[in-house]
């Protein structure tokens, strides 16, 4: 029997990834050189420049078919 873990990304995988705090669009990128989730957050924050607060990051696999939400938060200095 195949087990499969769920949300993972894979090297290859085609990542579409969003940034947004308070509704604003901060970035976005479609990518496909990611090893985690944790690559996508901290590169998709690394492109939405200095903000201060909670902001929402969305990462879609579209090569699996999977969407997951997180909130990240990032404060002054």
């Amino acid at each position: 029997m195949e087990t499969r873990a769920m949300n993972q990304i894979f090297p290859g995988d085609q990542v579409f990834a969003t940034i947004e705090n308070n509704g604003r669009v901060l970035a976005t990128m479609n990518k496909s050189d990611f090893a985690s989730k944790d690559d996508v957050v901290r590169v998709i924050m690394a492109m939405a420049g200095r903000w201060i607060g909670v902001a929402k990051v969305s990462i879609r696999n579209k090569s699996r078919g999977w969407t997951e939400n997180r909130a990240v938060a990032l404060s002054c200095c």
